[in-house]
């Protein structure tokens, strides 16, 4: 049976390898929304030549946190001057995304500090008893 250090071990390098993409999505329109919240699927709606209405308007920006690619995609409407506010508010977005794995970042470093300050002491031999 894997210690509690193994388990912990391997949760977190599970979640790092999951961690390499940061991505953004907005879209106007009726996307579908699917799948469980850590997992989402977005599809968008079928464009007016398939008999669904309007194009939906999107922008995805996906940023591979480990080779530092930084991908955008936006549909042609999205450059409309109509939909000026809509890429604000995607930027933005994208900005406070940013700045929260910064964050994550900066509190992950400092767990794995203290997990191996406290992996060391372990190690540490025992302390002589008194008047020993």
């Amino acid at each position: 049976m894997p210690t509690l250090l193994e388990k912990a071990s391997a949760a977190l390098s599970e979640t790092l390898e999951r961690l390499t993409h940061l991505r953004v999505i907005t879209v106007l329109g009726d996307a579908r929304i699917t799948g469980p919240i850590g997992q989402l699927k977005v599809e968008l709606p079928a464009p007016p030549s398939q008999g669904a209405g309007q194009a939906a308007v999107s922008m995805v920006t996906d940023v591979h946190l480990v080779a530092g690619d930084v991908t955008n995609v936006l549909s042609p409407a999205v450059l409309d001057p109509g939909h000026a506010a809509l890429r604000a508010l995607h930027e933005e977005s994208v900005r406070q995304a940013q700045a929260i794995v910064e964050g994550n970042l900066r509190s992950l470093t400092q767990l794995l500090g203290s997990a191996a300050e406290t992996l060391r002491g372990l190690d540490a031999p025992p302390a002589p008893p008194p008047g020993g």
